[in-house]
């Protein structure tokens, strides 16, 4: 599976047409969020690349998509999924997606449903997992001027599931950076115009 991953575009048309261009390289998309700026502009850009794909689009919010406006929008479109909060097997794999926010260290909805998650999986489950912030205490989440300001339960999910890959966003400075957590995970910001991932 050949996976179309891309966060943070922001309305971008130059990175649009490369996601669009791209896409036919893939078998699907996923877009870790803010594709929009507050939401401005969120419908006008997801129909440009429902109209210009075929392929499906996975969709979780950012912190520019907060609300139902995205949930509304995607129930419109042809190739677009929201497909927040939801567990999805595609092929041999198991994609988790926990999309929001960004900003928060700590998020209980998250470490109890991965209790449960841990149930239901099987060892040799392939899990991918989805969200808009990074986990704490990586690569991709550190700042200069900040240091660490990624998510501890992201950060518990990743030692507790051990998914094969991890795509994130939210923060510009560490676009198209990666990272190999602990052995068994790739953590990777796949940039506003995209980074196209073989599994």
């Amino acid at each position: 599976m050949i996976i179309l991953a891309f966060s943070d575009t922001h309305l971008n048309e130059q990175c649009i047409k490369e996601i669009i261009k791209n896409a036919k390289k893939a078998d699907i998309l996923i877009c870790a969020g803010d594709i929009s700026w507050f939401g401005t502009g969120l419908k006008k850009v997801l129909q440009e690349i429902d109209k210009n794909t075929t392929k499906p689009l996975y969709i979780i919010p950012g912190n520019h998509e907060e609300g139902p406006d995205l949930e509304n929008i995607c129930r419109q479109l042809k190739h677009v999924v929201y497909a927040n909060k939801t567990a999805r097997k595609m092929q041999d794999f198991i994609f988790f997606f926990w999309g929001g926010g960004g900003f928060a260290t700590q998020d209980p909805k998250l470490e109890h449903i991965t209790k449960e998650f841990k149930k239901k999986i099987k060892k040799e489950d392939k899990v991918i997992f989805i969200t808009h912030g990074p986990p704490y205490g990586t690569e991709l989440d550190k700042l200069e001027w900040a240091g660490h300001v990624g998510c501890k339960s992201q950060r518990k999910f990743l030692k507790e599931i051990k998914p094969i890959l991890h795509i994130c966003g939210h923060l510009h400075e560490n676009i198209n950076k990666q990272q190999i957590f602990e052995k068994h995970t790739v953590i990777i910001n796949p940039g506003p115009a995209g980074t196209l991932i073989e599994i």
